[in-house]
């Protein structure tokens, strides 16, 4: 395909989906606003639409959740024969060892784990099989290689990469396209119609759609350029429903003052959040800047530090294990606050995924006993069970 096809396919998709599918499910939105409750969060205007002519597949990725407030749509369109469908996606699992499935039919409304990541996610934060019925363990569904047109619906995969770090990749709506002999099948005029009836009824499971909202507003609050931490703690403080969805929290309490029960020459403690988990136990997260000032390790490869950023957050988190280790302390804090605390795990979130590879997470884990989640991270766990079955 030349620059040129490959630019008026580009224009063909947007516009169509633009005329046709986008502004249809827009009208049916503002005609029954109810809809919105089962309605793929992508949709009607996608945050972004990714299109790519792969070496066996035309693909298109709408990605969420949709912001009701524009109708502007990011457009990201690459021709890259070297990549399949999983480098598309991000999804390396070439590591692994999970069984490949062929699918027969569309893969929907699912949670896939495989490698180590249902153990990981059990380890760090919740009961994952407190709802079975869209688990698929150690078994890749694989939708690429059907020689008919397929899709993906509201299906999170979650595997442990190379170095044992958990990776997670949401997929609100992605259409795959088999390419055979050079020719592929698109959406006519009519195909497009045909879409943005489908969408508009194929149910989802139901969400709430106030939080879905939130999380709109929170995903541009972080990613304004200069947000300042509090402003991002507050946000976090009036919604704790993110944080019960991320991290499985039967309670949260924001900034509990945390008092040195003996004479020690340093000041009382304020950790962002403790959260307490399924045990009755409270773990400790600390919320920094969604983008780091510069790398966040430093150094030759080989003998890498913290930055001066990185370094002084996990200092904060040693404060807080150095506090709780006392158990004059621990007994304070369930006594005056009825919170139970007893060798809490720390955690840290801030930056992005690509400012943390998994060694650096892995040596910093090691070094400093906090695990390191990203905001992209973040947001993804609470979207996956925002929009989980239900």
């Amino acid at each position: 395909m030349t620059s040129d096809e490959f630019k008026e396919l580009v224009e063909w998709v947007v516009n169509g989906l633009n005329n046709e599918v986008f502004a249809t499910i827009s009208d049916a939105l503002k005609s029954t606003p109810s809809i919105r409750g089962h309605l793929n969060p992508a949709f009607p205007y996608p945050r972004k639409l990714r299109i790519a002519v792969l070496g066996s597949h035309l693909v298109v990725e709408y990605v969420g959740p949709e912001d009701p407030r524009t109708e502007t749509v990011d457009i990201e369109a690459v021709i890259r024969p070297d990549w399949t469908v999983l480098d598309f996606l991000g999804i390396d699992i070439s590591h692994l060892s999970s069984f490949h499935f062929p699918m027969t039919t569309a893969v929907k409304n699912s949670q896939v784990f495989l490698g180590d990541a249902i153990n990981l996610l059990g380890d760090y934060m919740y009961d994952v099989v407190s709802n079975p019925n869209d688990l698929i363990l150690n078994a890749f569904p694989d939708f690429t290689t059907q020689a008919e047109p397929t899709y993906v619906s509201n299906t999170t995969f979650l595997w442990s990469d190379s170095k044992g770090a958990l990776r997670i990749r949401r997929i609100d709506f992605l259409e795959v396209f088999p390419i055979q002999e050079g020719e592929w099948s698109f959406h006519s005029e009519e195909g497009f119609r045909h879409l943005a009836q489908f969408l508009l009824n194929h149910r989802v499971p139901a969400y709430e759609v106030a939080l879905h909202k939130q999380l709109n507003e929170f995903i541009e609050l972080v990613g304004q350029k200069d947000v300042p931490e509090p402003k991002i703690t507050g946000f976090l403080a009036k919604h704790p429903e993110f944080l019960q969805l991320a991290f499985g929290a039967h309670a949260v309490y924001p900034e509990t003052l945390l008092e040195w029960q003996y004479a020690t020459g340093k000041q009382n403690l304020k950790p962002d959040f403790l959260i307490v988990k399924m045990d009755g136990y409270a773990d400790i997260f600390e919320f920094k800047l969604p983008r780091l000032k510069g790398s966040a390790m430093v150094g030759k490869k080989t003998r890498s530090r913290p930055s001066a950023e990185v370094d002084s957050a996990l200092a904060q988190i040693d404060e807080y294990e150095e506090w709780s280790s006392q158990e004059v302390n621990r007994q304070w804090l369930e006594k005056t606050k009825g919170i139970k605390i007893y060798t809490p795990h720390t955690y840290l979130v801030m930056g992005h995924r690509d400012d943390f590879t998994s060694e650096d997470r892995q040596r910093l884990r090691k070094r400093r006993n906090a695990t390191i989640f990203t905001y992209d991270e973040f947001i993804e766990m609470t979207r996956m069970q925002l929009y989980r079955v239900r």
